[in-house]
């Protein structure tokens, strides 16, 4: 099966700034005659605590002891949010997994499988508690075909993905309404004899491929985002560089980017305002795309979430293998700067994320261990020291 690619972008607890200061008074106490005044000496102030953005981690489950993974995230509400990936052996997974938020804590929601060697779930999103789609990628033994699901309120159901002329997968879902959702990945080209990019559009009554431009090189949709009807972004790589696609008035088009290699995801927040991150972070004006902040060294940036209360979030990974450690970076409206966390054992993978207008942000992923791989949540807050 095609190698699983982890998804990005959209909408988790409002980062702040927290400031106490103690004050004290000198009380003067007359006892006696006017000339005796005895005075209580004034303690010295406490110091005032330094406070900032920082994250947690959340319990999440684990189903399978063979392990778990989590690789797409969406926030319907402060009290409603979706996490998917796979259950099974981390190169081979056999089940699609599916865990719900109720404002209190996570639990497994059961999913189907779409075939019946491989599953994975790579994307998920909605726009309303009973309408959120989630897709990936299944297979019986042979290719790799689009895994795509649908969830109404009650139960997953499997949705019928339009027939492709080689092996596909799906990497992102953006939904604008109930009757306008996007979702991006690679289909094989029998004819190049290499992966071209594959958008399918859902119009509320079937999936359909939507038109887009081919490359003479290996190139494939990692993440999409829109915020208003006829207007997306999808991301991903051509080669060893990046691709970046819109969707406008004639349809999806290529737009140049200035970019260092693959882009993994994207976050549009305006239509002048539009984030896209891989191993480097790039933002588009309205006119352009500019280098706009820095990625750690040796990481990547897999999600990212703007909110309009606790500004842009990017979340990943930096090092390899055993040393690998989460990411997340902050921008608060003037620069990106570090955010720090909690230590969780073994190495960890931050693969996505998504905010809410209030300013909470949620970030999905996993970690490896001795034990196996386990599945990874966390959500911002505020810590003083």
């Amino acid at each position: 099966m095609d190698e699983i690619q982890r998804r990005a972008l959209r909408n988790g607890v409002i980062a702040a700034v927290v400031t106490a200061i103690l004050g004290f008074s000198i009380d003067a106490v007359v006892s006696g005659p006017p000339e005796r005044v005895r005075t209580t000496p004034s303690p010295a102030p406490s110091p005032t605590p330094t406070c900032g953005p920082a994250w947690a981690s959340v319990p999440s489950r684990d189903p399978d002891p063979a392990g778990n993974q989590l690789l797409g995230v969406a926030a319907i509400s402060e009290d409603d949010a979706w996490a998917v990936g796979a259950s099974g052996p981390a190169d081979a997974p056999t089940d699609t997994l599916v865990e719900r938020w109720n404002g209190q804590d996570w639990s497994v929601v059961p999913s189907p499988n779409g075939g019946t060697v491989t599953n994975a779930l790579n994307g998920v999103g909605g726009t309303a508690p009973n309408d959120v789609w989630s897709v990936g990628a299944s297979s019986s033994g042979g290719w790799s075909d689009p895994l795509i699901m649908h969830w109404d309120g009650a139960t997953w159901t499997l949705a019928t993905a339009p027939s492709l002329p080689g092996p596909g997968v799906l990497s992102g879902v953006a939904a604008v309404a109930h009757d306008d959702v996007w979702a991006v990945g690679s289909v094989g080209d029998p004819a190049l004899g290499l992966d071209r990019p594959l958008v399918l559009h859902w119009d509320g009554i079937s999936w359909t491929v939507a038109p887009v431009p081919s490359f003479g090189a290996a190139s494939s949709l990692s993440a999409v985002s829109a915020r208003r009807a006829g207007d997306a972004w999808a991301v991903g790589a051509l080669g060893d560089g990046p691709l970046v696609l819109h969707l406008g008035g004639k349809g999806w088009r290529r737009v140049a980017a200035d970019a260092k290699g693959v882009l993994v995801t994207v976050e549009a927040v305006a239509r002048d305002d539009v984030w896209a991150a891989g191993s480097s972070l790039i933002r588009w004006n309205g006119a352009s795309w500019a280098q706009a902040g820095f990625v750690r060294r040796g990481g990547e940036i897999q999600g990212i979430a703007a909110t309009a209360a606790s500004g842009v979030w990017a979340v990943g990974s930096s090092g390899l293998g055993d040393a690998g450690r989460a990411l997340v970076q902050r921008f608060d409206g003037l620069q990106w700067s570090l955010v720090s966390g909690g230590g969780i054992a073994g190495a960890e993978t931050l693969t996505a994320a998504t905010g809410l207008p209030g300013g909470a942000v949620w970030a999905v992923g996993f970690h490896d261990t001795a034990k196996g791989r386990s599945t990874l949540v966390i959500r911002n807050t505020i810590a003083c020291t």
